[in-house]
């Protein structure tokens, strides 16, 4: 089967010169979008480097406004969704925190720097619209990405002791369950495991079921998060099902089950205790959704937390709607210090309920269904393999929002952003007189 390739038919961006230097600042900003460097340990660096890329983005978007209005330019939807969310969110969080709390709307405010990350989108849409850029160079910056950080990340866990930054940081664990590892940044590792795997389907090249093996091992044997694995093996089954020919099917089944099972035979002979750590993982959520204390204390904790979440609810019930908001650590009069310590993001969907309400949580969503239709209404490259990994990276990250609640915590809101964007312009391409100039 041949796969259909817009590739040759974008016209070369204008600048000639300096490709290499704007791949790399272009690079910067994706690993700002996306927390990666939250989960290094380059951490400290985020003091200074979240700064730097919101002046630039807002700075940025301050001169896109001012020639939009300019020049009387009509904002298309996907400009308008951006917007807000941009400001939408944080407001609302900001408001309904001072009506229910008394949260000064400044802390409100502030708490929500998250979704400051949207306005990458901006960038990135005027870079692609005025092409100075082409939607196959960003492809190739998130996969050099990939590739840069999994020798790097392989080399830090030989290196360094997990022991001496679980307890200060994000990226390392310690647990009776899992054992010690680390939880270093894997989401452009998870988006080079969509294309190399969809490029495998399409074209039957045994040379990329390499790298898919290798990305998806790393993923499933060090990251070692029950969401995670259950997303990325969900979502590929979702991929299998409904974009591999029906012939081919039982080829692939017999041939992966084939080169799976090696691949663990190998990996019981290398790291035999992986399998009892693998099933302590699943052993240990299954006794805590049947009201047992096991010995994982991420999972126990989270039945803690339900139950504090529940006593905020009740002074205020009508929030179960509306939120209320995220309260700053800064505010003396945080309601955490009287009732308990909890953290919202540890309770995935349930935590952004709590902070958004529904009608938060709605506004999100809409994203989502937004998106979906600008998708469906791509046909020159609707099977384009990097259209179709944006596709089914996107469900991968919704279906890992639901018990992560990723698209509504750091960095939820940089990485939606900057894939909505890029399937936006695959859209906008396509559709660029109706949108810029409309009949009248």
């Amino acid at each position: 089967m041949r796969t259909q390739s817009i590739e040759n038919n974008i016209p070369l961006p204008k600048w000639k010169q300096n490709e290499t230097l704007k791949k790399v600042l272009l690079g910067l900003l994706f690993i700002g979008a996306f927390g990666t460097l939250g989960r290094t340990p380059l951490y400290f660096i985020l003091k200074f480097y979240d700064p730097l890329i919101y002046l630039i983005s807002f700075t940025f978007m301050g001169f896109y406004f001012i020639d939009k209005s300019v020049k009387q330019l009509k904002w298309n939807g996907f400009e308008r969704l951006m917007i807000c969310i941009l400001f939408g969110m944080p407001l609302y969080s900001a408001v309904v925190s001072n009506y229910y709390w008394n949260q000064p709307m400044l802390f409100g405010l502030m708490t929500q720097q998250l979704w400051f990350y949207s306005s990458v989108a901006f960038i990135l849409f005027y870079l692609l619209k005025t092409q100075l850029i082409s939607l196959y160079q960003l492809r190739d910056i998130m996969l050099s990405i990939s590739w840069i950080q999994l020798p790097l990340y392989l080399l830090l866990a030989l290196i360094l002791d997990p022991h001496n930054y679980y307890l200060t940081t994000s990226f390392a664990y310690c647990s009776a369950a899992k054992g010690c590892g680390w939880m270093f940044d894997i989401t452009f590792l998870s988006f080079a495991y969509f294309y190399y795997l969809i490029l495998f389907f399409k074209t039957t090249k045994w040379k990329y079921l390499i790298p898919v093996l290798i990305f998806l091992t790393y993923i499933v044997i060090e990251y070692q998060k029950r969401a995670m694995n259950i997303a990325i093996i969900g979502t590929s089954g979702i991929y299998f099902f409904f974009q591999v020919p029906f012939k081919k099917k039982i080829f692939y089944v017999i041939i992966l089950s084939f080169v799976f099972s090696l691949l663990l035979g190998l990996i019981y002979l290398i790291q035999p205790e992986f399998f009892n750590r693998f099933s302590n993982m699943y052993k240990s959520l299954i006794e805590v959704f049947q009201g047992e204390e096991s010995n994982d204390m991420s999972a126990n904790s989270r039945i803690t937390q339900i139950i504090y979440l529940g006593l905020y609810y009740a002074k205020h019930p009508s929030s179960i709607f509306f939120g209320n908001g995220k309260w700053s650590d800064n505010w003396e009069q945080n309601p955490l210090w009287l009732y308990g310590r909890f953290y919202p993001s540890d309770l995935g969907i349930l935590g952004a309920f709590f902070i958004y309400g529904i009608f938060g949580i709605l506004l999100v969503q809409f994203e989502y269904l937004q998106t979906i239709l600008w998708m469906r209404k791509v046909k020159s490259c609707a099977a384009d393999p990097f259209f179709m990994t944006l596709k089914y990276y996107l469900l991968f990250y919704y279906i890992r929002s639901i018990p992560s609640g990723g698209s509504y915590f750091y960095p939820g809101a940089g990485i939606t952003a900057v894939i909505v964007t890029i399937i936006y312009f695959f859209y906008y391409r396509e559709n660029k007189a109706k949108i810029d100039y409309p009949i009248q």
